[in-house]
């Protein structure tokens, strides 16, 4: 539930009677509509005000009593495999049409596939372009962008090398095309369909290259590599949109975005996590007109002056709405959606917080999943590196911050009373000094495995425990976005509603395109509602445990 205690005073957010929530209300006419091909005029999606005054979270919600969750690290890469298996992001999809997700790894020298099986990831060398080995690449991102039922891939790449489209023509064979003015230090590229015409959009976010020492920026502060808007006017074709972005977000060193609705309007806004954001550019939260046209958020209380690196979407709180967790050189936050359009600074009152310590100081990566299925919404956290040249540097940042090079993992279970941290106890804290995290379902078990991944070092957890009741759901929304990016999802069990949404984006990275809820002891869930990106909606009723594919007629 949320914590006002204490909070108000920061943003001034007044009473919460004040404050109306566009999710609230009887939630029933939500969980009944039936597929309508238009749409929905009767639930938030349409605008029309359904407030109600006070907390929205599910309170008392009592926490299933389940086994402890086991996590169980099945694969390990370092510095001593060859070849190296790294990278900077890695995306999470069917590559090889064989029904079980792959994984890409975007690394130097030449970006890497690992094929999923029954018996996990195993690197393969048959992933090409013109017979030749995949690009290098600096981030990755999966979507089907030509309809033909196979996950093509965004690379991102360095300065010195466009960004890269890469056809999948099956086989693991691949083609390349060129992004326009797509020159610079990527950060993240994200996949959404941004003006409402159906097809999926590319957004991507640069910053500084990793040649700049810290002290060069504190006193130049030199603005990041552009970043671009690409809109998908045809499959596979991207023009440049990136006049349709306020002009100064072109200067920010933009790690990750993330896609949220923030103000339940039915189009995707976009939330900018910065680094250096107290001498360049802070996060910035830009507003989608429903066109892809943005506008910068002026009273979020979310534009964070940090040194932002990822910008995870979930609900963090069982209140229906979309949340927010950014991490941090220094401790990450997580930032509850008072349904306004405006966030409040919860992870002190959620318990969610990583204090800065020399060997867990620079978090990077984060994935929101309902690890342990007892319902609430956890958080795997990569701690990695930053460049070489500015690690002695980094007490000038904080002069309370020393650096390690070992820098530690970690894992924030998510319950009714806030998240209790488990990394320790579940053996998640190894100092692999990671960069990208992601799921995905690589051995077809129907149950997410973790990966965390950077340029020297690779690991793969198995996940096991938790609660037995869990639903992982994958979804068909036609042509031009066929894994339904950016659908709302509600799944109603034992009386109490979870909701989550289809956006795999994180830093560098993407995982699956699936979205998974755990049913706590359930073995049925009494109904799932899905809310497809153009607002329609299409529900089915006692829906047993396990996997769900809904497809949009």
């Amino acid at each position: 539930m949320k914590r006002w205690v204490g909070l108000c005073w920061l943003v001034g957010c007044g009473s919460t009677a004040d404050k109306e929530d566009p999710l609230r209300g009887d939630t029933s006419d939500r969980l009944t509509a039936t597929e309508t091909g238009a749409p929905d005029d009767s639930g938030p999606d349409s605008g029309e005000d359904t407030a109600d005054s006070g907390d929205t979270a599910d309170t008392g919600v009592v926490d299933p009593e389940c086994p402890a969750l086991v996590l169980t690290k099945v694969a390990e890469w370092d510095d001593s495999a060859a070849p190296r298996l790294g990278g900077w992001g890695a995306a999470v999809g069917d590559l090889d049409g064989d029904g079980i997700e792959d994984l890409l790894l975007a690394s130097r020298g030449a970006s890497k596939v690992l094929l999923g099986g029954s018996l996990g990831l195993t690197y393969t060398t048959d992933a090409v372009v013109d017979g030749l080995p995949l690009p290098p690449g600096a981030a990755a991102a999966m979507a089907d962008l030509d309809d033909d039922g196979d996950m093509d891939v965004f690379l991102g790449t360095e300065p010195g090398t466009p960004d890269l489209i890469l056809e999948n023509l099956g086989g693991l064979r691949f083609s390349v095309t060129e992004l326009p003015d797509s020159d610079g230090f990527v950060g993240s590229g994200v996949f959404a369909d941004l003006d409402g015409d159906g097809r999926l959009d590319l957004v991507v976010g640069r910053r500084l290259g990793s040649f700049e020492t810290i002290e060069a920026i504190l006193a130049d502060q030199p603005p990041g590599d552009r970043s671009s808007l690409y809109l998908q006017t045809a499959p596979l074709t991207f023009v440049d949109a990136s006049d349709r972005l306020p002009a100064d977000i072109h200067d920010a060193h933009t790690q990750a975005i993330g896609p949220i609705d923030v103000d339940a309007d039915g189009d995707l806004d976009l939330f900018w996590a910065n680094d250096f954001g107290p001498w360049i550019q802070p996060d910035a939260l830009l507003l989608n007109d429903g066109t892809g046209h943005f506008t910068r958020a002026e009273d979020c209380f979310c534009a964070l002056s940090h040194y932002g690196m990822s910008a995870t979407v979930a609900d963090l709180d069982r209140d229906h709405l979309p949340d927010l967790y950014v991490t941090d050189i220094g401790g990450p936050e997580l930032l509850l959606n008072f349904g306004d359009g405006s966030f409040y600074d919860a992870t002190l009152a959620l318990g969610a917080q990583l204090p800065a310590e020399d060997d867990r100081l620079v978090a990077w990566g984060a994935a929101a999943h309902d690890l342990d299925r007892d319902g609430w919404t956890d958080l795997a956290v990569a701690f990695g590196h930053i460049a070489d040249i500015q690690q002695e540097s980094v007490g000038e940042l904080d002069p309370t911050w020393t650096w390690s090079d070992d820098q530690r993992d970690a894992l924030l279970l998510g319950g009714p009373d806030g998240f209790t941290e488990v990394s320790a106890e579940l053996g998640f804290d190894d100092p692999g000094a990671h960069r990208g995290v992601v799921t995905g379902d690589f051995d077809g078990d129907g149950r997410d495995e973790l990966v965390l991944t950077s340029l020297h070092h690779t690991s793969v957890w198995d996940v096991d425990g938790g609660c037995p009741g869990g639903l992982r759901i994958t979804l068909d929304a036609g042509p031009g976005n066929a894994h339904g990016i950016g659908a709302r999802v509600e799944v109603v069990a034992e009386g109490t509603l979870r909701t989550a949404w289809m956006l795999p984006a994180t830093t560098s990275s993407a995982s699956s395109a699936s979205v998974s809820v755990g049913l706590g002891n359930a073995t049925v869930a009494d109904s799932v509602r899905v809310v497809w990106p153009d607002g329609s909606s299409q529900s089915v009723s006692d829906v047993p445990a396990g996997a769900l594919h809904l497809s949009r007629d």
